[in-house]
C-alpha cells in the first residue's frame, strides 16, 4: 500500500471538512496548537498571571503605557471597583460597562459617576468645575477704559497640550468706568478645582459685545486691567459660554465609550447622544453640539465606537453601523463640520466588543465573525471553513457556537500580532438549554486560518490587544488578569510574574 505523507496544514483549522474525503490541508481538530513560520504544527504557549487575584468578576479591561512607569493595566469589575493594576481606585464605577482611553498623558475613565483622569499613578477629577464666584471689580484710577463692562473667569488645568478649561463663573456687577481702569480680583481656582492651575478673566462692555479674554493668571491676587477694546479684539479669544463639564453633573447618562483625540477633541458617548470635547479640553463639551444616536433605544441599542482613522469613528448599533466623521474644525459662523450617517449594513453587531484591524472593525454579527470596511462592506471571516460552528451545529466533534441578542452573552475580541483573537461560548452535546462552556479561537489575517485555544484554567471572560503585542484576559475561574501571548516569548500555564 503506498504511504500518504501529509505536511500540508496550512488551511488550519478546517472543522466542515469530511474527516476522509476533505481537503489534506486543513485538520478537522486543531486544539491548543498552531503553524510556526515554517507551517509546520506546534504547541501554543500557556498563560501569565499579571499581578494578584481580584476580588470580584471582571466586566472591563484596559491597558496603557507609559513612558516612566511602562506598561499599566486597568480593570472594572461587577463590584463597581475600578482598579490600576492591583490598585484600587474608586469602589463605587458602573456594575456592567465603564469606558476607557487615553488622551494627551492620561489615561480617561469613566465608570458610572466616578470620572477621572490617571497618570498611571495619581488621579484627578475628570471634569472641570466652575468658579463659584465672579470675580471682583472696582474702578482704580485713570486709564484706558471707557463704558460698562462686566466680568467673568473660567478655571484651567493646563499641562502641555492639555487645556482643562472649566464651565464660567457668574458674571460681575456692571461697573461704568470713564477713561478708568479696573482692578480685578479672580476666585483662587483651586477653590472649585484642587489641581487647576490658571485663571482665565474675561471682560465685556464698551465695544465689546461679548465676553472676550483679557488676562491669563497664574497669581490669584487683585490686578488691574488697562487692556483697551481694541486690543482685547485683537487678541480674538472669546469666552465659549456653552461649556459644560463632562462630570456626571453635566452628562447625567452613563458613560459608555471614549474615542480620545479626533482633531484634538475627546468624543463621548452615552447610550443615544454624542458629546465632542472642546479642543484640548477632555474636561468640557460644548453643549450646541450634542449628537442624538438613537430615538428609540427600547428597540435600537448602543453597541460601541472605535477610531478607525484620521477623522473617522465607526458606531454600532444593534440596528446598524454609524459613519461619524468630517473635519472636527468649527468655522467663523458656528457651524461644526462633523456627519453622522447610516451605512445600512446587514450584518449589525451582537455583542459591545469590537476590535480594528487594518482600518476595518471586527465584530460578532447573527452569522459569525465580521470584518468590515467604512464604506460598509464585509467579509464573513467563518466562511468557509468554520461557518457551519457558526450555525449552531457540532461538526466532527467540534461544538457549536450560540448566536444570542445583545446583552445575554458577550463576543469578546481583540487584534494584535495580525491575529484576531475571540472568546465564544459552546454548544456542549447538541443541547442549547444546557449551560454553556467556553473557549478561544484565533484567525491570523496574513495566512487565513483559524485555530482554537483551551486552557487548563477556563477560558478567559474577555480580551484586551496592549501596545507591547500582548493579549491579556480576565479569568473568572481564578480571577486573575493573565497574558495570554506575547510576540517574543511563550510561557508555561498558570506562570507568575507582575
Amino acid at each position: 500500500m503506498e504511504k500518504l505523507t501529509i505536511n500540508d496544514f496550512s488551511l488550519g483549522w478546517t472543522p466542515n471538512d469530511d474527516p476522509l474525503g476533505g481537503r489534506k490541508n486543513g485538520l478537522v481538530r486543531m486544539d491548543s496548537v498552531e503553524l510556526d513560520s515554517n507551517g509546520a504544527i506546534q504547541m501554543c504557549g500557556g498563560t501569565d498571571r499579571i499581578g494578584t487575584v481580584y476580588p470580584s468578576t471582571a466586566h472591563t479591561i484596559f491597558s496603557k503605557s507609559f513612558s516612566a512607569l511602562g506598561m499599566v493595566n486597568y480593570l472594572a469589575d461587577t463590584a463597581g471597583g475600578v482598579y490600576r493594576n492591583n490598585t484600587l481606585l474608586s469602589a463605587a464605577g458602573s456594575i456592567t460597562r465603564t469606558a476607557f482611553s487615553a488622551a494627551y498623558d492620561y489615561v480617561l475613565i469613566c465608570s458610572g459617576n466616578y470620572r477621572v483622569r490617571d497618570t498611571g499613578a495619581t488621579t484627578y477629577n475628570l471634569g472641570r468645575t466652575a468658579p463659584t464666584v465672579a470675580p471682583t471689580t472696582a474702578l482704580n484710577g485713570a486709564g484706558v477704559l471707557t463704558g460698562s463692562y462686566e466680568y467673568c473667569q473660567i478655571n484651567v488645568f493646563k499641562n502641555n497640550a492639555y487645556v482643562g478649561k472649566s464651565p464660567r463663573s457668574s458674571i460681575s456687577t456692571a461697573l461704568v468706568a470713564s477713561s478708568n481702569k479696573i482692578s480685578v480680583d479672580p476666585e483662587a481656582p483651586t477653590v472649585a478645582d484642587a489641581d487647576a492651575n490658571e485663571v482665565w478673566l474675561f471682560r465685556r462692555g464698551g465695544t465689546l459685545e461679548e465676553f472676550y479674554r483679557i488676562a491669563v493668571r497664574t497669581t490669584y491676587a487683585a490686578f488691574d486691567d488697562n487692556m483697551s477694546d481694541t486690543d482685547a479684539l485683537t487678541l480674538g479669544i472669546s469666552l465659549n459660554e456653552y461649556l459644560t463639564s463632562v462630570a456626571s453633573s453635566g452628562i447625567t447618562n452613563a458613560i459608555v465609550a471614549i474615542i480620545g483625540q479626533i482633531q484634538q477633541r475627546t468624543i463621548y458617548f452615552t447610550q443615544n447622544s454624542i458629546y465632542l470635547s472642546e479642543i484640548n479640553s477632555p474636561d468640557t463639551y460644548d453643549s450646541r453640539f450634542v449628537m442624538g444616536l438613537s430615538t428609540n433605544t427600547a428597540t435600537e441599542l448602543f453597541c460601541w465606537a472605535i477610531k478607525v482613522g484620521e477623522n473617522l469613528i465607526l458606531i454600532g448599533t444593534t440596528q446598524d453601523i454609524y459613519v461619524l466623521t468630517g473635519s472636527f474644525i468649527q468655522h467663523p459662523d458656528g457651524f461644526l463640520d462633523v456627519y453622522l450617517r447610516p451605512l445600512g449594513v446587514e450584518v449589525p453587531p451582537i455583542s459591545i466588543d469590537v476590535a480594528v484591524y487594518n482600518g476595518n472593525v471586527v465584530y460578532m454579527a447573527q452569522h459569525g465573525w465580521v470584518l468590515l470596511s467604512p464604506s460598509g462592506q464585509y467579509v464573513n471571516l467563518t466562511i468557509p471553513n468554520i461557518d457551519r460552528l457558526y450555525r449552531g451545529e457540532t461538526v466532527n466533534n467540534n461544538e457549536g457556537v450560540p448566536i444570542y441578542i445583545f446583552q445575554e452573552y458577550r463576543y469578546s475580541c481583540a487584534v494584535t500580532q495580525d491575529k484576531l483573537w475571540v472568546r465564544v461560548p459552546q454548544i456542549v452535546n447538541n443541547d442549547p438549554a444546557q449551560t454553556f462552556t467556553y473557549r478561544m479561537e484565533v484567525y491570523d489575517f496574513n495566512r487565513k486560518y483559524w485555530r482554537r485555544l483551551y486552557y487548563g484554567t477556563g477560558t478567559p471572560l474577555m480580551l484586551h490587544g496592549r501596545e507591547d503585542g500582548a493579549i491579556i484576559g480576565f479569568f473568572d475561574s481564578d480571577k486573575f488578569l493573565k497574558q495570554i501571548s506575547y510576540p517574543f516569548a511563550k510561557t508555561l500555564e498558570n506562570a507568575s510574574s507582575t
